[in-house]
């Protein structure tokens, strides 16, 4: 089996479920170096390739927290952020 490049598992746009399955296959930590690109595809939980990320993404463990704090900084007015409830809950509980 062909090793996976990081770079493909980053969706090319919102409906890039190959990319994701690509993704789930390299696993962890070969995704670590993609978080901050993964993490911009579940700004709108209604995309498909955010449905399929955000189970995948809760996986990271704390790699992902300095990704998720620098996207909640940047958001300005409460509840304008992307959708993250389930990443950053399960970040949480693995953080226990």
């Amino acid at each position: 089996m062909a090793e996976i490049n990081p770079a493909d598992c980053v969706p090319k746009d919102k409906f890039d479920e190959a990319a994701v399955e690509r993704a789930e296959r390299l696993g962890y930590p070969g995704l670590n170096p993609i978080l901050p690109a993964l993490l911009e595809w579940v700004q709108d939980p209604t995309w498909p390739v955010a449905i399929e990320l955000m189970p995948l993404l809760a996986k990271a463990g704390p790699e992902i927290a300095p990704h998720l704090i620098t996207i909640l900084r940047r958001t300005t007015v409460a509840g304008a952020g992307p959708e993250l409830g389930p990443v950053s809950k399960e970040v949480r509980e693995a953080a226990d």
